[in-house]
């Protein structure tokens, strides 16, 4: 558990510090350590290429299938991690008109409604959280479900608590936790409030 708090707690100070980028651009900025899976999944791409050659040429004549299952299996390995990598670094935007402030009450409100335990930063009230359960029984690994108040609208975005490859396949409930928003601004507008507009990828 000890592990868990001090990765959370260094990724709290980071989101704070780079708030201005993320509401500005939608996504987390290119930093020092977050371009290493992607240099796994270049060392998957190589290993592929080198695999492909040594089955070509010991044992590619006995099977035609064989010298190509490895390689590609590898090849598709790394371009489906490094295309969930990427698009877990973007956020959702949800346009709602309101001002930063109103923004907050209502992702607090769609929470409770919920009846989910939020988390508000300390340091920054803009910062609304809610974390899973572990996502298995031999595991403290956890989803971290962000919401952040901005100007005109809400961004959204989640990540685990643990850094892995495998878990860069792992299911994210982003998305559908923006849907869920979506519909309950949608389904709880008042006269005179903005229409929920298209969300933003």
């Amino acid at each position: 558990m000890k592990r868990i708090e001090s990765q959370e707690d260094k990724w709290q100070n980071s989101i704070v510090n780079d708030l201005g980028y993320i509401k500005k651009h939608l996504r987390y900025p290119w930093k020092r350590g977050m371009k290493a899976p992607l240099f796994v999944a270049a060392g998957f791409v190589v290993l592929a290429v080198v695999l492909f050659l040594l089955s070509i040429t010991i044992g590619g004549a006995n099977n035609a299938f064989m010298p190509y299952f490895w390689p590609l299996s590898l090849l598709l390995l790394a371009v489906i991690s490094s295309f969930y990598y990427l698009k877990s670094l973007k956020f959702s935007r949800i346009e709602t008109g309101l001002e930063k402030a109103g923004n907050q009450q209502l992702i607090r409100s769609f929470l409770q409604e919920k009846q989910l335990l939020v988390y508000e930063h300390p340091q920054c009230p803009d910062i609304i959280q809610i974390l899973s359960r572990p996502v298995n029984i031999n595991s403290e690994q956890r989803e971290v479900m962000v919401f952040i108040a901005a100007e005109n609208g809400i961004l959204v975005n989640s990540h685990f608590t643990e850094n892995s490859w495998i878990i860069l396949l792992k299911k994210r409930h982003d998305k559908s936790m923006a849907k869920s928003l979506e519909k309950y601004i949608a389904d709880n507008k008042t006269k005179g409030s903005t229409i929920v507009k298209k969300r933003r990828y």
